[in-house]
């Protein structure tokens, strides 16, 4: 006995009551059916495997070239619209979706047409979904798929009509959402499949898995957008600055140089960024060691020169540590005080002179009463005859003596005030001819020592006739010195555009001796040594105070000075006296 549920489920069956024909009718039957299978087996043997119709290059099935082009758009680095072309190709070929449209983030916050298949024009230009729409609020509590068909179940049948009418718009059936940091950056919206199936649960679960990979490449693709832009800005900060920036980075090789730094250092930023210490100059790159190695975080600060002294510079350095306490690196910001510590030192010099200044200037007025009380009394002495040798004393001696300190008094009076000049025109050639007349020499050394060349036509200049003589006068016996040297004059006009005339002086010498350009116009230094020149001094201060100009260098073995007079544009007779 066989029960019956035990056995398989028969193709006949055999009623016991059936006749001997009617049963053997039911078993040729039976053996026909048996046959035809066991032929369509062997023709279902026999065939080879059908060929699709479309397929790709190798063989595999379209939808894995397309994961595997999307792949390769989550590798692509941080191309953004790569990335999202790969995205809709590989989710439209792997779902058979006859339409979709991707909405992404706009400037303005709204959601637009980025990619789409199917869509009319009007709604591919003008379509958005706003922040304050329907879809996008609800993705603000919600983080899943979303399809057409759930909402007629939703409990809010406001919302799913606002959502269903948004989905229509776009052609969505079913709502894949793209979150990136947090905020929806975008929507794939799947229209129906092309051949009219539904979509199943692993295929929504494949297309919202690849939707969170490519959301997670979307925010990569942003982090490192604003990280460049953050480079960019950072860059164009450091560069512009109005400090140096020098970094050290923890492999002891210069990392930033900016231009103003290149600039003070005087150096190229080639040179300095990717090498060592060894290119910045002494003490620089020992600051930037010294702080990378030191343990405190704390800024030390000072001013250092470089160059022997020819530049002053400010510097700060500090260590650059992580969150974690690591060092990264160190900074060094300078800042070049050279004209400033220069004006400093002008200041403090200026405010010496001016005290010296009024010393001077009383104690010249206090003794020149005096003197001349006592030169004339040593005139008298010179003219006693009853004691011969005393007035030859106070002849040679004492007069010299009192005569020297009386022109070094009116030289020192004359360099502390200058009145208020008077101008007017007058013939550089009158004045030339009048500052040699003045200068204490014998006629026959001035011939001798004196070469006077003027150009023709030289227009008159602005000036106050006496003091502008005087000081040309002091120059010329500077020049010339005690044992008188020849000295070159040359008059002539300056460019048209200087609208000056200049009086170029020079004289040859095998050395430049105690003539430095540097310090010849200085008051300070001309009264702090006793045999220095008051002559250059004075000469400055009476030109300058005419809207002139005094210069003094070196040149080819000589000593040169040059006085710039302004023009008159009035005419000056051709034999003016200046006295």
């Amino acid at each position: 006995h066989v029960r019956v549920e035990g056995l398989p489920a028969p193709d006949i069956w055999l009623p016991a009551s059936a006749d001997a024909d009617h049963r053997n009718g039911l078993l040729a039957s039976a053996l026909e059916t048996a046959a035809l299978r066991t032929e369509m087996r062997g023709m279902q043997a026999g065939l080879c495997p059908a060929t699709p119709v479309v397929q790709s290059s190798d063989g595999r099935p379209p939808d894995l070239d397309a994961l595997n082009r999307l792949m390769s758009g989550l590798s692509s680095g941080f191309d953004l619209d790569r990335l999202l072309e790969a995205f809709t190709d590989a989710v439209s070929q792997f779902s058979q979706c006859a339409g979709y449209t991707l909405l992404w983030e706009a400037e303005d916050g709204c959601l637009r047409v980025s990619r789409h298949r199917g869509l009319r024009a009007e709604i591919v230009e003008g379509g958005r979904l706003s922040p304050t729409d329907a879809l996008p609020m609800w993705y603000r509590r919600n983080r899943r798929v979303l399809s057409l068909a759930e909402l007629a179940d939703w409990s809010d049948q406001r919302l799913a009509v606002r959502v269903c009418r948004e989905l229509e718009v776009f052609g969505g059936q079913i709502a894949l959402p793209l979150m990136v940091r947090g905020r929806l950056a975008g929507v794939l919206m799947l229209g129906e499949k092309a051949l009219g199936e539904s979509y199943s649960r692993d295929e929504l679960e494949t297309l919202f898995s690849v939707t969170n990979h490519v959301a997670l490449a979307a925010q990569g693709v942003e982090l490192h957008t604003e990280l460049s832009r953050s480079k960019a800005q950072m860059e164009s900060i450091v560069e512009s600055m109005g400090a140096g920036l020098i970094t050290l980075g923890i492999d002891e090789r210069i990392a930033v140089c900016n231009p103003y730094a290149a600039e003070v250092l005087g150096l190229s930023r080639s040179e300095v960024e990717s090498a060592d210490l060894r290119a910045l100059p002494s003490p620089l790159g020992d600051m930037l060691y010294a702080a990378l190695r030191s343990e405190a975080d704390g800024l030390t600060s000072g001013e250092v020169e470089i160059r022997g002294g020819q530049s002053a510079l400010r510097v700060s350095t500090t260590r650059v540590c992580d969150e974690s306490g690591q060092t990264l690196g160190s900074v060094l910001m300078l800042d070049d005080v050279t004209a400033e510590r220069e004006l400093l030192r002008e200041r403090s010099r200026r405010e010496r002179l001016d005290v010296l200044t009024r010393i001077v200037g009383r104690i010249a007025h206090e003794v020149k009463n005096p003197l001349t009380a006592v030169k004339t009394y040593a005139e008298l002495m010179t003219g006693r005859r009853e004691d011969a040798q005393l007035a030859r004393f106070w002849s040679e001696t004492v007069l010299p003596e009192i005569d020297r300190l009386d022109h070094m008094l009116k030289n020192l009076l004359r360099m502390v005030e200058q009145p208020e000049p008077h101008v007017e025109p007058a013939r550089i050639e009158d004045l030339v001819a009048g500052a040699l007349d003045v200068l204490p020499m014998a006629e026959e050394v001035k011939r001798q020592a004196f070469d006077l060349q003027f150009a023709k036509d030289l227009p008159p200049v602005l000036v106050d006739p006496t003091p502008t003589r005087d000081a040309i006068s002091y120059l010329l016996g500077y020049l010339a010195g005690s044992r008188p040297h020849p000295v070159h004059v040359e008059v002539l006009a300056s460019d048209p555009e200087d609208s000056g005339v200049m009086v170029r002086m020079s004289r040859r010498t095998r050395e430049n001796g105690k003539f430095d350009p540097e310090t010849v116009f200085d008051p300070l230094t001309a009264m702090q040594s006793l045999e220095s020149d008051l002559g250059p001094v004075i000469s400055q201060k009476i030109i300058t105070n005419q809207q002139g100009q005094v210069d003094a260098w070196h040149e080819e073995g000589r000593m040169m000075m040059s006085v710039t007079l302004p023009r008159s544009e009035a005419q000056v007779a051709p034999r003016q006296e200046v006295y």
